[in-house]
């Protein structure tokens, strides 16, 4: 299927969305990671990035 990657991520979240109702599984090793890294937030908050940012970063390491 070939979409634009706008729309591979719109469908991605729509997917999600529809498997978990909205909802981050209740699982321990979830809730760690979700912990962990609003620590390394708390403690760094310059160092994160816009999500533009990160979309374009991923978009040209994959060449497009």
């Amino acid at each position: 299927m070939a979409l634009p990657d706008d729309e591979k991520f719109r469908f991605i979240a729509e997917l999600w969305d529809d498997v978990a109702g909205g909802e981050v599984p209740d699982e321990p090793w979830i809730t760690a990671l979700i912990e962990e890294r609003l620590a390394e937030y708390r403690a760094n908050p310059g160092k994160l990035s816009p999500w533009e940012d990160v979309k374009a970063r991923i978009l040209a390491s994959r060449g497009k």
